[in-house]
């Protein structure tokens, strides 16, 4: 459905901003108890519904603050116990928070989320923070989801300062240990402080919305016409183009591609490269590319689809696109695109 499109969409969005190096972390005093109860309580009546037990238990040595990004922790487990809700059919499901001393000064916070789910087999818990990385086929059939929330979640912990973890065992549960450092004991002087606002090298997120490319780290000069149906989608390529130094101007079907192409083209600015969704309405991308090929249109047209088929890339090709590129694209990929089909007068490399 919609929501969960949007959920996908957003959740790729923090990934791609993630490995690009434009993720904030906005640091600020927050209490660990409250963070958690306010994901517990979201999940109890969904919890009830499917008769499981739900609750946290709490270690009497807890900070009553800590110095984090509360938004982010939150969205963590919000994931963890979303799917430990998800995948558990009866039993329970519990969230332990605990604190341990590695040193006098360094001490080590524990969200340990278990659940008496279906459980992960052996093979698989290695990779179950990669990307669409489900136990099996029938998991996501079942019940759904695509397992880029863990993916996220575990990048999400790192820029945290964190590790998290897993152990699993099939048909009886599982356990996620979020561990975040949280330094020596804070006194009550400090929990006063203001928030205070850190960049890290890998950084994270505000939200798409509220973050603006930085042009300056952009190789290229050029016009590109996006064209895609789904709104999600056209930010996230066109974030990911504008970080490349490109203008983009987009359309949301075929027709209004075409539409486009030859108003450019009557003005003598033409775009240097068009992504074409292949799957729209009103204009699919195949009908789109074929009749601006027949016009006599020269233009690199690289096709975007869901599919990852050899005859998918060759119905591509056959219809006139230059290149074919499969979902989910990757920054690197899609770098590596706008490098080889570019028109020589437009790349522009900074170094």
């Amino acid at each position: 459905n919609g929501t969960h499109l949007l959920q996908i969409i957003n959740d790729i969005l923090d990934i791609s901003k993630i490995e690009m190096g434009d993720f904030e972390i906005l640091k600020a005093r927050c209490s660990p108890r409250l963070v958690i109860q306010e994901v517990i309580n979201a999940f109890q009546a969904k919890a009830a519904e499917k008769g499981l037990s739900i609750q946290t238990k709490f270690q009497d040595v807890i900070p009553e603050t800590i110095q984090t990004d509360p938004q982010r922790l939150k969205q963590v487990l919000w994931n963890l116990v979303s799917n430990a809700v998800k995948f558990t059919e009866s039993g329970r499901v519990e969230v332990e928070v605990r604190v341990f001393s590695q040193s006098q000064n360094d001490r080590v916070l524990q969200y340990i989320v278990t659940d008496t789910g279906i459980g992960i087999p052996a093979e698989k818990v290695k990779h179950i923070f990669e990307p669409f990385a489900q136990a099996d086929s029938s998991t996501s059939r079942n019940y759904g989801g695509t397992g880029l929330g863990l993916t996220l979640s575990f990048k999400l912990v790192q820029l945290l300062g964190g590790n998290l973890s897993v152990q699993s065992t099939v048909d009886q549960g599982s356990v996620f240990c979020v561990a975040l450092k949280v330094g020596e004991a804070e006194s009550a002087s400090s929990i006063n402080k203001p928030s205070q606002r850190f960049s890290l090298s890998g950084p994270v997120r505000q939200i798409l919305a509220e973050q603006k490319p930085k042009s300056a780290r952009g190789e290229y000069k050029g016009k590109v016409l996006l064209v895609d149906d789904t709104k999600e989608i056209r930010k996230l390529f066109s974030y990911m183009l504008n970080k490349m130094g490109l203008e983009v101007v987009t359309a949301s079907n075929g027709k209004e591609a075409v539409d486009l192409v030859n108003g450019m083209a009557s003005q003598h600015d033409p775009y240097d490269m068009i992504l074409m969704d292949m799957q729209m309405p009103v204009m699919n991308g195949y009908e789109a590319t074929r009749l601006l090929r027949n016009q006599g249109n020269q233009i690199p047209i690289i096709a975007i689809t869901a599919h990852a088929l050899v005859s998918d890339r060759e119905k591509c090709l056959a219809a006139g696109c230059t290149e074919y590129l499969s979902k989910p694209i990757k920054y690197e990929v899609l770098h590596e695109m706008v490098h080889c089909y570019l028109p020589e007068t437009t790349a522009m490399l900074s170094n």
